[in-house]
This record gives structure tokens, sequence and C-alpha cells, in this order.
């Protein structure tokens, strides 16, 4: 079976580092979060990985936050 996202249909729990459900807590934090347009190839995650603070093209980017920015 293959779930999107949008097979969610509309929600009110929308999390970064806690599930919907009564799982623990993310353990650490979160500093910089992208969310991309479309799903990154495995080129592109070895690429994102191996650069520190690398976004790629920005056209990519749905949305991006970093700690401290403004």
């Amino acid at each position: 079976m293959t779930l999107n996202p949008s097979s969610l249909g509309l929600t009110d729990r929308n999390y970064i580092g806690k599930s919907q459900f009564d799982d623990p807590y993310l353990n650490g934090a979160v500093d910089e979060l992208i969310i991309y347009n479309r799903a990154l190839t495995a080129q592109e995650i070895r690429s994102l990985a191996s650069v520190s603070n690398a976004v790629a093209d920005p056209k990519m980017v749905a949305s991006s936050y970093a700690e401290g920015a403004d």
C-alpha cells in the first residue's frame, strides 16, 4: 500500500518531533526544517547530507526554517 500525506485528509495534529500517537517526544532538537515540493532523488539526498547548510535548488523548496533566522 502506498500512502501520500494527502491521503490523511485535513489534519489538525501536524507536529515536528512529536507523533500523533502516544509515542515519546523526540529526544533532541530540530535546528533546520526544509519542506520540498517534490520527493528528492537519492543523489540529492547524498549531496545534502555531505554539505552543511545546503538547500540545493531553491525552486524545489516549498518552505524552510532555520533556528535564529527571521
